[in-house]
């Protein structure tokens, strides 16, 4: 699955969804230049879906900028939460939003 996220009209951020010897992971292609991979680490039965820091490319430090964690949360007639945080000048910065279907 591929997650693309567009800013005026452009590509700005891409993030693929796949497995990897039986681990699903997520790998984020940041507009930063590095490339974290993300391995779910929990699914819970309410429809939650965790993906954590496995390692990442082009990242000389981990305290440098690059998406950390991920997560989804699907609500019953709301929509989805997708949550990330973000190490940004070696702070955990989280932030979420709601998705909905138009």
């Amino acid at each position: 699955m591929v997650e693309n996220w567009l800013y005026k009209g452009k590509s700005h951020s891409l993030t693929i969804y796949h497995m990897d010897n039986g681990n699903l992971l997520a790998t984020h292609y940041c507009p930063q230049g590095n490339q974290p991979r993300l391995q779910l680490s929990s699914s819970g039965g309410r429809g939650q879906l965790v993906f954590s820091f496995k390692d990442a490319t082009n990242l000389l430090d981990l305290e440098a900028n690059h998406q950390h964690s991920l997560g989804f949360e699907w609500l019953e007639s709301e929509g989805i939460i997708r949550t990330e945080s973000y190490m940004e000048n070696g702070a955990l910065k989280p932030s979420s939003m709601r998705l909905v279907r138009k």
